[in-house]
């Protein structure tokens, strides 16, 4: 049997849904006689030689289209199929080299929990428009350069300072476990917007109890009759005890 390339066709395979619907057939290479297979729908001028005749043949098969480039690290010239390529191999695996360190799974979280709408974190960073500046966005090296100079080690986590403001070099320190759950928000499920308030109905009072604790130690700061009164109280007792408490906003 042979088609319109004067091909000798050994076997058809019908198109069916494990390949797209896309019909193949099996000939013999032109030159060395091996068993190829080819799909139906292309016709070029290789048609009918296995790879390595092709390429003994015609040569390597060059991309329509090649950028050149200078790597923005090291400025040597490269070429790349890729038009938003910046950097060479080399110095791509400068980056790489950190992918199984601690800061880099904290990089790649911080990403995660501001752009992953999969991520279970989401919805109290991307969703808040909680955003990362956007020279860490695009470098990790920027990132890391600064962590470096900002006291990083293994004991420490990223903080935000303001966490109502973005993932920034102004906006962001490392600190201890400790520390950043004192910088935290109102929890989800409160009763009131406002940190370390809540509204009580203990002996039909019906009034906001306001709350904070430090060391392991609950500071029960009394009863009042509105919920910014009892968020002042908080703030007032927050500024006596740490100064890295974050302060309600009223």
């Amino acid at each position: 049997m042979q088609n319109k390339n004067n091909l000798k066709i050994h076997k058809i395979i019908k198109g069916n849904k494990n390949n797209n619907y896309r019909c193949y057939f099996f000939t013999a290479c032109r030159y060395c006689n091996t068993e190829i297979k080819i799909r139906s729908d292309v016709l070029n001028i290789n048609i009918g030689l296995c790879r390595s005749c092709s390429k003994k043949i015609y040569g390597p098969l060059k991309p329509k289209h090649i950028f050149k480039i200078n790597c923005e690290l090291c400025n040597i010239k490269i070429e790349t199929k890729n038009k938003k390529t910046k950097r060479c191999i080399k110095c791509r695996r400068i980056i790489h080299n950190q992918s199984n360190t601690r800061l880099y799974s904290i990089y790649q979280n911080m990403k995660n929990r501001c752009y992953n709408k999969n991520n279970k974190f989401y919805e109290y960073y991307g969703k808040q428009n909680i955003q990362i500046c956007n020279e860490w966005l695009n470098s990790f090296e920027i990132f890391y350069n600064w962590s470096l100079n900002n006291g990083y080690n293994e004991s420490l986590t990223i903080d935000r300072i303001n966490t109502y403001k973005n993932y920034s070099p102004e906006n962001c320190r490392w600190t201890t476990r400790q520390i950043q759950t004192l910088n935290t928000k109102s929890s989800k499920n409160s009763t009131s917007k406002y940190k370390g308030v809540s509204y009580s109905k203990h002996n039909k009072t019906n009034m906001w109890r306001s709350t904070i604790r430090y060391n392991a130690i609950t500071y029960h700061l009394g009863y009042f009759k509105t919920e910014k009164n009892a968020a002042l109280a908080y703030n007032k007792k927050a500024k006596k005890l740490n100064n890295n408490f974050l302060l309600n906003i009223i």
